[in-house]
């Protein structure tokens, strides 16, 4: 009987110590988590009292008068730890070499009443995104917001503007690919977990072992 648990002991540490020499590089697993845009228009200077919120795109920059888009998410339930955040967006027209500037602005207003003159003010600049000549179109492109969101939760919006005379059309929520944004963050440590109740398993399989065979010289 004693030789039966030498036998499994040794299957057993053996296992273990194969199973502990994976490298802890591969414990880590990515998850993404997509934020459709909650609301989204744009806004012209030409007809400063007209609301744009059912048009099938943002329009945004010059065509004989500017024109600026307005972006609002949702963001109540983004992951509590995350190491990125990327703003996608999609074009359905470009001029070339356009020049996009993305702020951050007031959330307090609605997708079918924003118009030019009672849009929010602009706030703080996000980025600035130059779009070049070729740039693909009905493709997200993939700008990182990452800095910006690391305390934000609740509705967040932002509004899209260009300096020079330039046109380009964003796809809205209406059509793909919808603007969004991903988040990315590691989902929980599965391996080291593992290797934490196999080490556990490991040393209560010794214990009951030990005690065996002191009981077993007690005799």
């Amino acid at each position: 009987m004693g030789r039966k648990y030498y036998i499994l002991s040794y299957f057993i540490i053996t296992s273990a110590l194969i199973f502990c020499s994976i490298p802890l590089t591969v414990k880590a697993v990515e998850d993404t988590k997509p934020f459709m845009t909650n609301a989204d228009s744009f806004v012209g200077e030409e007809n400063p009292d007209t609301n744009f919120g059912g048009y099938t795109y943002l329009k945004v920059g010059y065509d004989n008068n500017w024109s600026k888009a307005f972006l609002k998410f949702d963001l109540i339930n983004v992951p509590s730890i995350f190491h990125k955040a990327e703003l996608r967006i999609a074009f359905l027209h470009v001029e070339n070499n356009s020049l996009l500037d993305f702020y951050e602005t007031n959330s307090g207003w609605g997708e079918y009443s924003i118009t030019w003159n009672n849009a929010p003010p602009f706030g703080d600049l996000i980025t600035s995104v130059s779009i070049p000549e070729g740039q693909e179109l009905y493709k997200h492109v993939k700008i990182d917001i990452t800095d910006k969101l690391e305390s934000i939760t609740g509705f967040w919006s932002i509004g899209i503007n260009s300096s020079i005379q330039k046109l380009v059309r964003i796809a809205p929520k209406e059509q793909a690919p919808v603007p969004l944004i991903m988040f990315y963050y590691q989902t929980s440590d599965i391996l080291m977990f593992s290797k934490i109740i196999l080490v556990g398993s490991l040393g209560l399989v010794i214990i009951a072992v030990a005690f065996y065979q002191a009981s077993i010289k007690k005799k």
